[in-house]
């Protein structure tokens, strides 16, 4: 038997107690700045015993032996029972036979008297109930003892023996055969209550004694199983105190040295190699925590050391360093340079807040643009691109670089370098505005009267600017054509400032502080020209040597004086070829800019003479016209060269009279315009594009370039609806007629009629 043995919780005063297993550690071993507590079981995590084994086992062994008992209880009595039978159905076969051959004789002559001594013989067995012979007609010979009706009426018609079981009898029927067949019948009535009797008798014994194995299996199972389970029990409950972390419990077993023993064995000294091992980790834990603490100290005296040295280093950079998140905010450290431009910043602040409160509408174009990155429309390097990277806050010049950090498709932190290029920004600003200086000197030393108009058509256009306030579309040709007629007359700073103002325009909805930036440098312009330009002369004329010997020729000629009157009085107008050439060297300053290799560029012109204010908004806008042929209709030497055009592209500038109209055309020797391309875009923006007629409209309307990305030249969409604008409200027409790597001719032309100024004289020598 196994008894279990408790002992008491105090242990000797020698040792203090262990810490109970799984259990809290008491507060005085426990580390300075950290808890070390192990996971404990609680009494509700425990499983509770539901069906013990003690009434397993029992249940099992109980079953066991019901089963043995009543496979043999079931077994013997069917098997002997069976051997009755086959003892009864051989006795019957053995009479059946035995009578058929005795009886032969008797039933042949119906010897009545052989007949019943063979029966009286029979009859003597005393399972036999009866038994009779009866002849070939049915009539009885001889009976012994009683047979049932069933029996009588079922011998006739047998020519086989037969067996049948009947309740309490068995009855057999054999045929009496001679040798001339079935002669009559032999029937056998024996009685099956001696079988049955035995077999009750056996069911009855073998049920006494199943019950008494069965009594005595049960006994035998709940010894058995009170014995294993109850030692098993106390396994279980001294292992259901340990979980709760009572490390005090001990197995002291008696009995038997079998598995149950050595498990209790096992357990004891399983809870002693635990006792000692919480020790151990405990102690281990201590010294581990006091160990990290001196680690953590001594990391972050580090740490603030290098924060320190950080923040100095933030503190003192020229450059803005901020890190934003996906959704804009600020996190981490800043340099001081940030809150000295935007003003101070908190974490977790939208950095596009900031910059919309230093200057109002920055933030909406980086909140635009920043939208674009994170929805990775395009990659990621692409968006970063496009992102606004120039801009002015509060008089300084900022420049922003953007670095993901991280992969850049799936960064989750951006850090943005912000550089303060105030005076780089100023200084090419001085270094354009002297290029505009010089360049503008040029022109005047070159083309007085062509440049002093160029500075009336900029008053006039700078005007409309800055009194344009709803009409988008219109600032935006106002815009480009300035930019165009700035770069014309060599002004790049001017043009570079509308471009700036196109952009802000594109971007944000406005462009004020750029129109008034541009109005500003036009001045300070036009005052550092003016001792060169000095007042424009109200009643002096000018007359270039060409036109001075022209007329000089005529009056040697001896030409008529009315001739001689209207030649000089077209020195007040303008000769058409030189508005030409101004477009003529416009058009090869561009072409040098493109790098797209030599052109070679015709004037034909007759002696034409308007007055500048008739066509003046045309040449204004013309210049579209001559960028469009440089941007679009030039191809590269190299491209000339592979579709098998040799030397220099030519471009014609034509003046005609023709019909009644005055006609100006600009002819190229590209590529043609590419109406496929012209088509697609059209239906992106909705406009008509199925005729020739709507592509031409197209190619004139807002918004509609072929002009891959967009930059200082073309991509705004806005140069030839500028013109269309300009041509329909001077009553002017358009005709567009170009042909695959032909060219295009850009021809427009006006009525003589609406030109009262307008003046021809015959080409050639005056006569």
């Amino acid at each position: 038997m196994l008894h279990e043995q408790t002992h008491s919780s105090r242990a000797p005063s020698a040792a203090p107690p262990p810490p109970p297993l799984l259990g809290p550690v008491p507060s005085s071993e426990r580390p300075a700045q950290a808890g070390f507590e192990l996971p404990l079981l609680s009494a509700e995590e425990l499983p509770s015993v539901s069906l013990g084994i003690r009434v397993k086992l029992v249940a099992l062994m109980v079953a066991t032996s019901f089963l043995i008992v009543g496979v043999l209880a079931s077994y013997f009595p069917a098997r002997q029972i069976a051997e009755l039978r086959v003892d009864l159905r051989g006795r019957a076969d053995m009479y059946g036979n035995l009578a058929s051959l005795q009886l032969r004789p008797a039933v042949a002559f119906k010897d009545r008297q052989t007949a019943r001594e063979v029966l009286s013989a029979i009859a003597k067995d005393p399972l036999v109930l009866g038994t009779a012979v009866y002849s070939e007609d049915g009539a009885r010979l001889a009976l012994e003892g009683r047979l049932s009706e069933l029996s009588e009426s079922a011998r006739r018609g047998f020519e086989q023996q037969r067996t049948y079981y009947l309740p309490g009898r068995v009855l057999v029927i054999a045929p009496i055969r001679t040798l001339e067949g079935p002669k009559g019948a032999f029937l056998l009535e024996l009685s099956t209550q001696s079988a049955i009797a035995a077999r009750n008798q056996l069911i009855r014994v073998a049920l006494l004694i199943g019950t008494g194995a069965l009594m005595m299996g049960s006994i035998l199972a709940w010894a058995i199983a009170s014995s294993l389970a109850k030692r098993v029990e106390v396994i279980a409950r001294a292992a259901a105190a340990v979980a709760k972390g009572d490390l005090q419990q001990r197995l002291q077993l008696t009995g038997p040295r079998d598995e149950i023993f050595v498990l209790a064995s096992g357990f004891d000294a399983m809870v002693r190699r635990l006792r000692d091992l919480i020790q151990h980790i405990h102690a281990s834990a201590r010294e581990d925590n006091e160990r990290l603490e001196r680690l953590v100290s001594e990391r972050t005296r580090e740490l603030d050391r290098r924060n320190a040295d950080l923040m100095l280093v933030l503190d003192n950079v020229e450059q803005g360093l901020v890190t934003i998140a996906r959704d804009g905010s600020i996190v981490g450290e800043r340099s001081r340079a940030i809150d000295e431009w935007l003003g101070p910043l908190s974490i977790g602040e939208s950095l596009w807040g900031s910059l919309n409160a230093a200057s109002p509408g920055l933030g909406l174009r980086y909140e635009v643009a920043w939208s674009e990155v994170v929805d990775d429309v395009m990659p990621v390097e692409v968006s970063l691109a496009q992102m606004p990277h120039d801009v002015t806050i509060g008089g300084r010049h900022l420049r922003f670089e953007y670095k993901p950090l991280g992969e850049a498709d799936s960064f989750e932190k951006l850090l943005v370098v912000m550089s303060d290029v105030t005076a780089s920004v100023e200084r090419d600003r001085k270094e354009l505005e002297g290029r505009d200086i010089l360049g503008a000197s040029a022109r005047v030393l070159a083309d007085r009267a062509g440049f002093l108009e160029f500075v009336d058509d900029t008053r006039g256009l700078l005007r409309k600017i800055n009194e344009c306030e709803t009409d988008t579309v219109g600032l935006k040709r106002d815009l480009h054509t300035l930019k165009g007629n700035a770069a014309i007359f060599g002004l790049p700073l001017l043009a570079s400032l509308c471009h700036a103002a196109e952009s802000a325009l594109e971007q944000s909805g406005s462009a004020k502080a750029e129109c008034a930036s541009l109005t500003e440098q036009w001045q300070t312009t036009c005052s550092k020209l003016q001792h060169l330009l000095g007042e424009r002369p109200q009643t002096g004329i000018e007359v270039d040597e060409v036109e001075y010997e022209f007329v000089l020729t005529a009056l040697r000629k001896g030409i008529a004086p009315r001739v001689a009157e209207r030649m000089v009085a077209a020195w007040r107008l303008e000769p058409v070829r030189r508005s030409l050439e101004r477009a003529g060297e416009h058009l090869v300053g561009t072409v040098q800019r493109l790098d797209k290799g030599p052109i070679e560029v015709v004037v034909d012109a007759p002696r034409i003479y308007l007055d500048r204010s008739e066509l003046g908004e045309f040449w204004t806008v013309f210049a579209h016209i001559v960028r469009n042929a440089a941007v679009h209709g030039l191809q590269a030497s190299a491209e000339r060269e592979r579709v098998g055009k040799r030397g220099a592209a030519r471009f014609t500038l034509r003046a005609a009279l023709r019909a009644q109209r005055f006609l100006i055309e600009l002819q190229d020797s590209g590529a043609g315009i590419d109406w496929e391309a012209l088509r697609e875009r059209s239906a992106q923006l909705g406009l008509r594009s199925d005729t020739k007629a709507d592509l031409i409209d197209a190619l004139f309307a807002d918004g509609v370039s072929t002009h891959q990305g967009t930059d200082e030249l073309a991509g705004r969409g806005v140069g030839l609806s500028a013109v269309r604008a300009v041509c329909d409200k001077m009553g002017a027409s358009i005709e567009v007629d170009s042909q695959t790597g032909i060219g295009t001719c850009f021809r427009f032309s006006w009525p003589l009629a609406s030109l009262d100024s307008l003046v021809s004289f015959p080409d050639g020598e005056p006569s």
